[in-house]
Parts: C-alpha cells; structure tokens; sequence
C-alpha cells in the first residue's frame, strides 16, 4: 500500500472474472432441504470491495475497526433473494466448514463472462490465505510507476521468479476474442461481397441499357422525362432485391438468433434492423445503377434512333 502508484492491494481466491468454482456451497437457517442455489465463494481481504468499486448496498464493508466482523460475511443482491432471509444483515449462514453472520450485502457483479448468467456471490474474508491471485488497482494516471514499484518488490521477495502480471480489462478482451475475430472477419467479407455485388450489378445495367437503347428513345420521343425514364429503368432491378430481402431477411434472423442464445445477456431482433439493412441495399443498388439510368435517359432521342 505504501508503493509509489498503488492505491488498493488485496487477495483474492478467485480472479473477479473467471469465478470458475460454483456449487451449493451455502448453507442458512430456514433452508428447505430441497432449496439448492449454487453460489461462487471467494475468499478476500479488507480492500476487495473498495478495489473492484463495488457498492455495499445495506450494513459494512470489512474494515479492521470492526476486527470480529472477519468472522463474517458479504453476500450479493441476488444471493439474498435467492435465500429469502426477510432480515439478512446479522442471519447466520455457513460457507464450507466456517460459520458466522452476515455483515454487508454487495451490489450484483458477473464473476464470469456475459456467455453465463449472473450468480449469486458471497465474500469471506480470508486475509492470511496464501493462495489465490494478487489484486492492484493503481493509481489516476500512474499505472507505470505502480508496475514498476511492484516489479521492485516482487524482486526483493520472490527474486527466483519471474515477474508476471496482466490487466483486468485485457483479460476481458480476451474472453470475447471470438466475438471480435468474427466482427472482423463480417466485416472484411461483407465489405467485399457487396463490392463484387455492386460490380456485377454495374455490368447487368449497362448491358440492360444497351439493350433497351431504342425503348428509351421511343419513350423519351413521346414525352417521358429523364426522371420517368430513370424509374422505368430502375424498377425491374428493385425487385428483384426485393425478393432478394425477403429471401434473406428469415435467414438471417436465424442466424443471428442462433448466435444471440449463445449469451446470457442479449439484445432482441427489432424489426427495424432487417429494415434498416434492406433500405441500405435498396439504396447501394440505386446509386450503382443511377449513372447509367440517367444517361440512359438523358440522351438525344434522335441519336439512339437513327444508331438503331
């Protein structure tokens, strides 16, 4: 604590996002023997709840002012609802082979990734463990000197191992590396599918324009404007990517649905997103195919016909 650059220390039997060890660790008076919750323990120290900035919603934090509340416990918002303790503070519990009461009651915190859904959590202090992983949180603006500072000491008290760390929000990176590589990969492949499918939307209306040469100028004889003639030209291709959206629209909604239910946490479908995607379809195609149905329409009628 007295490092240049460290604000928090602590000890931890679990790291804050890979909380691996679940079960029916938890036991209270008035449990039906029926009743079984699955909880993550951890063991802490004094400062954990200060250095992960989470909130003691109801009695106290673990603090050496108060020395027999080592005896004790912190359990999470959801743990409590999941005991139905009418008066949790002061409640007896055991967690493994160590009774004592309930202390302070955390707000909710995913102890694994958003791939599971919260559970309930519950804090023991275990200050003297010699297991588990070191917590440092540094401070404002001085996280170099902090690592240097530990390097320093880890030096002096471990000198036959090498120093080893790594930051709390690259591990989280880390747990949704998937996610990303796949954003990636849909977006460098989505990007050229509609390249090449622009290209080759491009090539169908010049050769369509090439074909209807001599419809045009008949049309635009008889008093069709560019406007009307852009329209005309353009209609035929607007359905067909109609029908392409209502093909792919369901196609994708499974898809995305499928990977969604992958989460515990999610959004929904909405509509508007399948119709935002055709809009913007609907619209890539116009402005490939906009150049050649204006020139189309804006030439001399009187050319196109004697050339046919």
């Amino acid at each position: 604590m007295r490092l240049p650059g460290v604000a928090y220390v602590d000890r931890s039997s679990q790291t804050p996002h890979t909380m691996g060890l679940t079960g029916p660790f938890v036991n209270w008076e008035g449990k039906h023997p029926d009743h079984a919750v699955n909880f993550i323990p951890t063991s802490v120290g004094y400062d954990y709840v200060k250095l992960l900035g989470l909130r003691i919603i109801e009695g106290r934090d673990y603090s050496d002012e108060f020395p027999a509340d080592t005896t004790g416990f912190i359990v999470s918002e959801s743990g409590i609802r999941e005991m139905g303790l009418k008066n949790p503070l002061g409640a007896t519990i055991s967690v493994f082979e160590k009774k004592g009461p309930i202390i302070g009651i955390v707000n909710d915190y995913n102890g694994q990734s958003l791939h599971h859904s919260l559970m309930p959590i519950v804090l023991d202090f275990k200050e003297g463990m010699n297991f588990g992983t070191i917590l440092v949180r540094t401070k404002p603006g001085q996280t170099e000197e902090g690592i240097s500072s530990l390097r320093k000491a880890y030096s002096i008290y471990n000198p036959g191992y090498a120093f080893s760390y790594s930051f709390l929000d690259d591990a989280f990176q880390r747990m949704y590396r998937s996610e990303q590589v796949i954003s990636k990969l849909s977006s460098i492949f989505g990007s050229l599918s509609i390249f090449i499918s622009c290209l080759g939307l491009l090539g169908l209306a010049v050769y369509a324009a090439e074909q209807r040469t001599r419809e045009m100028g008949i049309r635009k004889v008889l008093g069709a404007t560019t406007a009307q003639i852009f329209v005309l030209f353009s209609a035929g291709f607007v359905k067909l990517i109609l029908i392409s959206i209502l093909l792919a629209v369901p196609l994708a909604w499974l898809a995305a649905n499928a990977w969604l239910q992958r989460f515990a946490y999610k959004i929904d479908l909405a509509w508007w997103i399948f119709a935002l995607g055709g809009a913007v379809a609907i619209l890539l195609a116009l402005l490939t195919i906009g150049s050649t149905a204006i020139k189309t329409g804006a030439r001399n009628p009187v050319d196109t016909l004697r050339t046919e």
